[in-house]
């Protein structure tokens, strides 16, 4: 597995910011990488503005995120498959991902273990997908560990977690 380190450097590692215009779509392939030592506002490792990439079999350790390890914002709907976030912070509360102004993300098979903050935050118009997720010792001192709603205008689908 090919490691990839932002050596927390003020940058998320991967940044697809598009517009909506021009948005990325699930053409892109982030496949078998490890993302270590991101540190951004819009997701420590990725951060997604119109964006909707394929990410799968990848491991997010120690990446700090104002929005995670991954950040979804402004309509991103990103596949996130057999991944695994351990050991993140979040800045805001969120140390996974966090989908936010009508963000969609489809996340299936991931494993949030040891982060601080919640594994999965959802807010602003985003109706996220989680399925067959495990969560398991997460902190977080304002909201949920595992998943946190944080509106009501979102409305996530959780399904066997």
């Amino acid at each position: 597995m090919t490691i990839l380190s932002g050596r927390n450097y003020e940058y998320a590692i991967i940044n697809n910011f598009f517009t909506e215009a021009n948005p990325l779509n699930r053409s892109a392939i982030i496949d078998g990488f490890t993302f270590t030592e991101g540190n951004f506002w819009y997701g420590g490792a990725i951060g997604n503005l119109y964006s909707s990439p394929i990410i799968t079999n990848c491991i997010f350790v120690n990446n700090l995120g104002y929005y995670g390890a991954i950040g979804n914002v402004d309509f991103s709907t990103p596949l996130i498959k057999n991944c695994t976030f351990k050991e993140n912070i979040g800045n805001n509360s969120v140390a996974g991902i966090h989908d936010s102004a009508g963000s969609n993300s489809e996340i299936i098979n991931c494993t949030f273990r040891d982060n601080q903050g919640s594994g999965v935050r959802v807010e602003y118009n985003s109706s996220t997908y989680i399925a067959n997720c495990t969560f398991y010792n997460n902190t977080n001192t304002w909201t949920g560990g595992a998943i946190d709603i944080f509106d009501k205008t979102s409305s996530p689908l959780i399904v066997n977690c």
